[in-house]
């Protein structure tokens, strides 16, 4: 029964990054069409994740998703708080600068998918290691105190 909890957690927590996204391209597109196709474009990494990924959780496009939202929400904050919506909109679309910052971000997102995993492993690994070790001295000690031979 623990098991399908955290699947319903996993996908819930998955699903509803991916609805505050949406929710959040139709707030933009009501501002203006630039400012759309700025966050639409931005999001790119996200959509092709969602495309891709065949977890059954959607882990890969959840993380992505929320890297790449941590990259362009700044970039959207300026553009709503802006006097001329279209035109910062324009500016950052045509800005290097601003694409690296947001699709650096969904890269974060994809390496740390990618490795957490393999980091897990080695520390899970290495406690277990350690583990045996305490447990293989210990067995030492006692057949010593009992003069039993280990061999």
């Amino acid at each position: 029964m623990l098991q399908s909890d955290t699947d319903k957690n996993f996908k819930f927590a998955s699903s509803l990054i991916k609805v505050i996204a949406v929710v959040i391209a139709l707030m933009v597109i009501v501002i203006s069409r630039y400012a759309f196709i700025f966050f639409a474009t931005a999001m790119l990494p996200t959509i092709f994740a969602i495309f891709f990924d065949k977890n059954e959780h959607r882990c890969l496009s959840a993380t992505i998703c929320s890297f790449n939202l941590i990259g362009v929400m700044p970039y959207l904050i300026r553009v709503w708080e802006a006097n001329s919506v279209d035109y910062l909109a324009q500016q950052l679309l045509a800005d290097v600068g601003t694409w690296m910052i947001i699709y650096g971000a969904a890269l974060i997102g994809q390496l740390l998918y990618a490795s957490m995993p393999l980091l897990v492993v080695r520390i899970y690994s290495a406690r277990m290691r350690v583990r045996t070790e305490k447990y293989e001295k210990q067995h030492k000690e006692l057949c010593e105190q009992w003069g039993i031979s280990t061999k």
